[in-house]
């Protein structure tokens, strides 16, 4: 027996256990017990949390279940969908040891969700993964897990929209994380459109989006964002009280400040399978990186993240100032003796933690505005443009000044880690998932 207050049984089956160095299945016929005392969470997400994650979003949910389990005492039990990128998490030693597949491939309801998800997909680029959502209604299993859990969290904005399924929980807090507000991101696509079509295209996705975020703003009970720019967005009048910025933990409170680099190195690191981040590469090494071994011969260009496709990398090895790194455990390693790290994003919507993680350390930063937007203040950065020319010149002033350039990163810093520290964090979560008085209550916004 459990010591302390008595427990409860949790009938919730296909349940993966932690049991020394093997994992072992929980039959439906055995009962798992839980102390009463424990806030029992069922998040919904499309991404199993695990160490070695290869980019940011999944980087913020690894953080909030080690911050919810091992430093919290909450169980949080995960429903995710059987896609290969889930199979691989679930062979690594650290993922998250309560979670279920759901989605199966194979039968005939599976692949006709399939494929009305893919059509759907093109005018709705956020549409919810329709295979897991008939899985979630139809399997007793799955809404087992719904309905016995304290609170219900769901992560990202597509994955959000299957907020219906708190139906089936018991009076559960509904806690929702949109890791970018999408409306903004239709908007500014729709904006950039080239074609007739591509503008309708990106208009639907706009007013569905928007439609989609009132509707959240409506049914939960928690939404949480990451800046204040976001809620911003979110609530443009401020009548909403439950939304909460929460910023994510990427301060470490241990680290010492980087020291001042003379290597004229530059670092870019992103996670290339997302558009954004592509398309910002590739206007960085044709528009600015040119200008900038112009004025600094000895620079060097560290490109540093997963997803990246065959033909970019190809184009990139052909530069030998360029060193690609891919896919790297340790991001002390990446950012080792670099003097500066651009963030040249020209589209997308959200904090973008490759800004904040060199910030936090006291690395110079030079950004686009897009790069730069929901972090900190101009004064954060080395330089904030849109322009090539200003954005190259920034990069080699930073590198030709590398002392003035590490001074100001040192002040940024400061303020960086105050607010993206893990006591804040923590006392955030407390007061959303557990319900607990925090010290770092934000005021009320309207109603």
């Amino acid at each position: 027996m459990i010591p302390g207050p008595s427990p409860r049984l949790s009938t919730v089956s296909g349940i993966f256990l932690a049991d020394e160095s093997r994992w072992v299945f929980q039959r439906r016929t055995k009962r798992i017990m839980v102390p009463a005392s424990r806030t029992q969470i069922c998040s919904i997400t499309p991404v199993l949390p695990h160490a070695r994650v290869q980019h940011a979003g999944g980087t913020y949910v690894w953080q909030l279940h080690t911050a919810l389990e091992s430093e919290l005492g909450a169980d949080v039990h995960y429903l995710v969908p059987d896609l290969p990128s889930n199979v691989l998490a679930s062979e690594d030693p650290t993922h998250a040891r309560s979670f279920n597949l759901v989605a199966r491939a194979g039968s005939t309801r599976h692949s006709l969700a399939l494929k009305v998800y893919n059509f759907v997909r093109r005018v709705d680029p956020d549409v919810p993964y329709l295979p897991a959502l008939l899985d979630l209604w139809c399997n007793r299993r799955w809404r087992a897990a719904i309905r016995e859990a304290d609170v219900l969290d769901f992560q990202w904005s597509s994955w959000a929209r299957l907020i219906g399924l708190r139906r089936l929980g018991r009076g559960a807090t509904t806690v929702v994380t949109l890791h970018d507000v999408t409306s903004q991101r239709g908007l500014r696509e729709r904006n950039n459109a080239i074609s007739r079509a591509q503008r309708l295209k990106w208009h639907l996705a706009y007013r569905t989006a928007l439609a989609s975020e009132q509707s959240l703003l409506r049914r939960a009970d928690h939404v949480i964002v990451f800046s204040e720019k976001d809620r911003a967005l979110l609530d443009p009048r401020a009548i909403h009280s439950h939304i909460r910025v929460i910023p994510p933990p990427l301060a470490d409170s241990g680290a010492a400040g980087a020291a001042v680099s003379s290597s004229a190195t530059v670092l870019f690191l992103g996670y290339f399978a997302r558009a954004e981040n592509r398309d910002g590469l590739i206007w960085f090494i044709e528009s600015c990186w040119p200008s900038i071994r112009s004025a600094v011969p000895e620079a060097r260009l560290r490109v540093a993240g997963a997803g990246m496709s065959d033909e970019l990398r190809s184009r990139l090895e052909a530069d030998r100032s360029i060193d690609l790194l891919g896919f790297v455990d340790d991001l002390n390693e990446v950012y080792e003796d670099v003097c500066v790290a651009v963030i040249p994003l020209l589209s997308g919507a959200g904090v973008k933690f490759k800004t904040v993680e060199p910030v936090v350390r006291g690395i110079p930063v030079v950004a686009t505005a897009v790069g730069a937007e929901g972090v900190g203040e101009p004064d954060w950065y080395a330089g904030v443009s849109d322009d090539p020319k200003q954005f190259s010149a920034a990069v080699a002033d930073a590198l030709l000044e590398p002392g003035a350039a590490f001074e100001r990163a040192a002040r940024s810093r400061e303020h960086a880690r105050t607010v993206f520290g893990r006591e804040s964090f923590l006392g955030h979560l407390r007061s959303v998932y557990l319900h607990e008085q925090s010290n770092h209550e934000e005021p009320a916004h309207g109603i």
